[in-house]
């Protein structure tokens, strides 16, 4: 439990650093924008391809990626009724940030030292899923649902071409249908791959601590701590559903 929580804790520690060097001026207010190429194109790939190492497929696992976008219409069709009587904008707030799971630069370096290379895989393939709608499809749908005017439909080949664009997510296609094929990552490329891979955690992490700003004025307070408790009372009730329902050992 204490190792947990000691390594936990190494993590809040590299995001308050951020935090407090963005703060203190030595990192400006968007130099995150340099992490943020480095971890979205060279470590989370890296450890992607490094988790699928021994990866072995079992095409029954994919059903973990139909888990993630199911979860995300879920908790999208939950935002639509609890804000149904609601006026336009928090109806949007609601719709974008109930959904949506940051598996790439923030639960991945957890996992990558919590539950090994074979949970990292699952967490990727949960997120091939969870990207149709993280990455924009989200986006696409509350626009359509509550744009003024002419209303324009949900385009499920222009979330997939921007989805294209994102290093991560072709990643993930790939290794699915190289591991699906019988083939294994060579060793020669886990082991150059492997200190890009490592330094994942420390800069997703760092990242996410130089983009925290906690400024907002005092009527906005009050929203925002009813998304993040409707969001965070809704996870831990799907989170203890999947925990017991669910037949995995």
């Amino acid at each position: 439990m204490w190792e947990v929580i000691w390594r936990a804790g190494s993590f809040l520690l590299v995001i308050c650093a951020g935090y407090l060097l963005r703060r203190l001026g030595i990192f400006g207010p968007r130099e995150y924008d340099v992490l943020l190429r480095v971890v979205m194109n060279l470590t989370i790939p890296a450890a992607i391809i490094i988790s699928f190492a021994d990866f072995r497929m079992d095409l029954s696992l994919l059903g973990v990626a139909l888990l993630g976008l199911g979860l995300n219409v879920l908790m999208m069709a939950l935002a639509a009724a609890v804000t149904r009587n609601r006026d336009r904008s928090t109806r949007i707030l609601h719709l974008m940030n109930l959904c949506g799971y940051n598996v790439g630069c923030f639960a991945l370096p957890f996992l990558q030292g919590f539950v090994g290379p074979y949970g990292v895989a699952l967490a990727c393939l949960f997120d091939v899923g969870n990207s149709l709608v993280a990455t924009g499809g989200g986006y696409a749908v509350a626009e359509s649902l509550l744009r003024e005017g002419e209303r324009r439909s949900f385009s499920l080949w222009d979330t997939l071409k921007k989805l294209l664009r994102v290093v991560p997510f072709v990643t993930y296609l790939c290794l699915i249908v190289y591991t699906a094929a019988g083939l294994r990552v060579p060793g020669a490329v886990v082991t150059l791959l492997t200190p890009m891979a490592n330094a994942n955690a420390f800069a997703a992490m760092l990242m996410i601590g130089l983009m925290v700003d906690f400024r907002m004025e005092r009527r906005e307070r009050g929203t925002v701590l009813r998304v993040v408790g409707l969001r965070g009372g809704l996870s831990l009730l799907l989170a203890a559903g999947l925990y017991f329902l669910l037949p995995v050992g």
